[in-house]
């Protein structure tokens, strides 16, 4: 499975690529700082999970998942107007 994402407009885009996801057996939840969840594609025969430590925070009342056949699209609202560099966050290790 392929991903990519951008932000517009407020709002972050994930997309995932894969055929066959089941919309009924996919779950995405976030508590505005992660993304978790997984994808039931290849009309069941597989299953991916998803946990993202997301760059900024989203306000999850106004975000959705659009899960089509060829691709699910995680539709987060940012809590900001700040741009994110990165999808996701990566602490710095010190040395």
């Amino acid at each position: 499975m392929r991903e990519d994402w951008f932000a517009r407009g407020g709002f972050i885009h994930v997309n995932f690529y894969c055929k066959g996801a089941l919309p009924e057996a996919s779950l995405f939840e976030s508590d505005g700082l992660m993304l978790r969840g997984k994808i039931v594609h290849g009309y069941g025969d597989k299953e991916t999970p998803i946990n993202i430590d997301l760059w900024g925070e989203v306000d999850t009342s106004h975000s959705k998942v659009i899960l089509g056949e060829r691709k699910v699209e995680v539709v987060l609202k940012q809590a900001s107007a700040e741009g994110w560099p990165k999808l996701r966050y990566e602490q710095c290790k010190s040395q």
